[in-house]
């Protein structure tokens, strides 16, 4: 089954066929530091045949033990195991990196996993969080599964 696009007469190919569609929730982590409080903990998510579209808004953390490489965790679904895979992703409303113009505010999904690396601009390389209070990230993307 499926939706099918394509000719009106005729045979469409598989390719074609948009065979899934899912809407949903997923428990949002960070690797890198830990929280002595966070305000939410759930992202949302949109399917679309492979692509996953998906948002997270933190609200107030406190964020304590920053180490480390900055991770993005709990992607509900393993990014596409392929070079093409590593996808960007934004950041806004972000002080996770103390407020720096130039630390965290974009990175890129991981392949073949369920996270994303934060990196500074100007830079192929990972940064890290930084301790403190009340502290807020909104962060978003897209990406292509084989799930």
């Amino acid at each position: 089954g499926g939706v099918v696009f394509g000719p009106a007469s005729g045979s469409a190919v598989s390719s074609q066929t948009l065979d899934s569609y899912e809407e949903g929730t997923f428990t949002a982590g960070f690797s890198g530091c830990s929280f002595s409080a966070i305000g939410n903990t759930t992202g949302i998510y949109t399917k679309v045949g492979s692509l996953v579209t998906w948002n997270y808004y933190s609200e107030s953390a406190n964020l304590i033990n920053a180490s480390g490489l900055a991770k993005f965790t709990g992607l509900p679904f393993t990014v596409r195991n392929t070079t093409s895979g590593f996808v960007p992703f934004s950041t806004t409303h972000n002080t996770f990196f103390g407020g720096s113009q130039n630390a965290g505010v974009t990175g890129y999904h991981g392949i073949n996993t369920t996270e994303c690396i934060f990196i500074n601009i100007g830079s192929t390389g990972g940064t890290s969080f930084v301790n403190g209070n009340g502290k807020a990230i909104m962060i978003g993307g897209t990406y292509f599964t084989d799930a």
